[in-house]
């Protein structure tokens, strides 16, 4: 027969009372016992999306239009080297696979190619006869796509915090997709709401070579535009 002193068996209901008064939030209505000023626990145990149910949201990051922006910039960055060094050339169609160029002189398709090849690096060259197309190696490629992907996670993890809610589960799935999960949102318009406003910030590098006056006068450089003071 086990025998408890009265010291060991005092500290085990003891125990087991703390444990009952920690655990019964979790079985009472959120709120009924206030978090802030009071002695008595409150913090309830945060359920998952299956146990407490919620609001599921599989998003995909528009890798294209990654590509295709950054490609725009790496073709502008290309076309002033040219003009530099006096070589006529016209952009093309806009394009996630790649800067497209036309040297429009014969003549000059050898030295352009010389420059677009060592404009940016970790790119490949491409394209026939006058037209030029760079494009970024996997590894440029990856890097670039895995830089989006982070920045779209940490904007959808600002946006979900307006909610309040406690521990979403935001993580990326595969190449191009984010999963976002909130448990205890009964409204899923709102977390689409909150998540479908779009936001973007561009940063353009002014051109002290013409005033807008000027530039108005004679035409806009290729890859610059006139902005409101």
């Amino acid at each position: 027969m086990l025998y408890f002193t009265k010291l060991k068996a005092a500290l085990v209901l003891l125990v087991c009372a703390l444990g009952v008064i920690y655990a019964a939030p979790n079985f009472l209505p959120s709120g009924t016992f206030p978090t802030e000023s009071s002695y008595l626990p409150g913090k309830q145990i945060n359920l998952g999306l299956d146990l407490r149910g919620g609001s599921h949201m599989l998003l995909e990051v528009d890798t294209d239009t990654v590509l295709r922006e950054r490609y725009d910039a790496l073709a502008d960055a290309i076309r002033t080297e040219l003009r530099q060094e006096k070589i006529r050339n016209r952009p093309r169609e806009s394009s996630a696979n790649g800067a497209e160029i036309t040297v429009l002189s014969p003549e000059d398709v050898e030295k352009a190619r010389e420059i677009a090849r060592t404009a940016e690096p970790n790119t490949e060259l491409g394209g026939e006869g006058n037209n030029i197309t760079v494009t970024y190696n996997e590894i440029a490629y990856r890097e670039l796509i895995d830089r989006a992907i982070a920045q779209s996670l940490e904007v959808v993890r600002r946006r979900v915090d307006e909610l309040g809610t406690t521990e979403p589960s935001i993580q990326r799935q595969g190449e191009n997709r984010i999963v976002v999960q909130v448990p205890g949102l009964d409204d899923p318009s709102r977390l689409r709401a909150i998540l479908g406003r779009t936001a973007k910030m561009n940063f353009h590098l002014v051109n002290n070579e013409k005033t807008a006056a000027e530039a108005r006068a004679t035409g806009l450089p290729p890859g610059t535009m006139i902005l409101p003071a």
